[in-house]
C-alpha cells in the first residue's frame, strides 16, 4: 500500500496512520511510517519505541537503522549512531547513501582513514552521484587543503549537483566558507550566481528547494 506523498501537518499524517495501524497493529510498514513521522518531530522515545517494533517485525529495513541513526546524531549519542548506520548497510550494500553518511560523519571527526573505508565504498557504487562530490569537498578539508575543496565545491556547483544529503547547499555554504578565510567572498559569489542565477534573490517568486537552501548558507557567513 502506498501512503500519501506529502502531509501539509504531521499531526494529520500521524492520526492517519494511527487510523489504518488499528486493524493491522502488525504491519511493520506502517509502524516505520509512524516512526519516521514522530522523529520529524523530534518525539524520540516514541519513534524508537515504534521503530524498534517494525523491526522486530521486518529486520531487513535499511531506512528503519537510518532513521534511528538520525534520531542518535540528534541526542548526542555518536557511538548508536555510528552502530544504526552500519545495519543500514549491512541490510543494503548497494545502497551508497548510507556509507556516505557514515563518511561525512567521520570526516566531521577527522576520523580519515576510517571516513576514506567508506568513501571508498560510495565511489565503487556511486561514483558520480551527488554525495560522492560531497565527499571529496569534506576530505578535502578534513585534510586541510582548503584550495581542493574549493575547487571541488565549484565542480558540484557547475554540475547543479541534485541536493541529496544537502550535497548542493553544503557545496555552497563550503565554497563561501573558504572564499571568507581567503578573502575572496565576492568572487566566490559572482562565480556561484553565474551557474544558478537568481540564487541569492530572496525575492524571488519561485525559485528550487536547494536554492533556498543555500541562501540561508550565505546567510550563516
Amino acid at each position: 500500500q502506498a501512503f500519501p506523498a506529502g502531509f501539509h501537518r504531521l499531526d494529520k499524517a500521524v492520526s492517519v496512520l494511527e487510523a489504518a495501524r488499528e486493524p493491522d497493529p502488525l504491519n511493520a510498514r506502517i509502524l516505520f511510517e509512524l516512526g519516521s513521522l514522530h522523529a520529524r518531530q523530534e518525539r524520540w522515545d516514541e519513534a524508537r519505541e515504534l521503530l524498534g517494533k517494525s523491526l522486530a517485525i521486518e529486520p531487513k529495513q535499511p531506512n528503519a537503522y537510518a532513521v534511528l541513526s538520525s534520531i542518535d546524531l540528534a541526542s548526542g549519542d555518536g557511538v548508536a549512531f555510528v552502530r544504526n548506520q552500519l545495519r543500514a548497510i549491512e541490510v543494503d550494500p548497494a545502497d551508497h547513501e548510507h556509507a556516505a553518511v557514515l563518511a561525512m560523519f567521520l570526516y566531521e571527526l577527522g576520523l580519515l582513514e576510517e571516513a576514506d573505508d567508506f568513501r571508498n565504498r560510495v565511489r565503487s557504487i556511486a561514483p558520480t552521484s551527488a554525495v560522492a562530490q560531497q565527499l571529496e569537498v569534506l576530505r578535502a578539508l578534513t585534510i586541510g587543503d582548503e584550495e581542493a575543496a574549493a575547487a571541488r565545491a565549484r565542480i558540484a556547483i557547475e554540475s547543479d549537483v541534485p541536493n541529496r544529503q544537502s550535497a548542493f547547499a553544503n557545496a555552497v555554504t563550503e565554497l563561501l566558507r573558504v572564499a571568507v578565510r581567503a578573502g575572496e567572498v565576492d568572487a566566490a559569489l559572482r562565480f556561484i550566481e553565474a551557474q544558478a542565477p537568481a540564487i541569492f534573490d530572496i525575492d524571488a517568486d519561485s525559485l528550487p528547494l536547494k536554492y533556498r537552501l543555500a541562501q540561508a548558507s550565505r546567510a550563516a557567513n
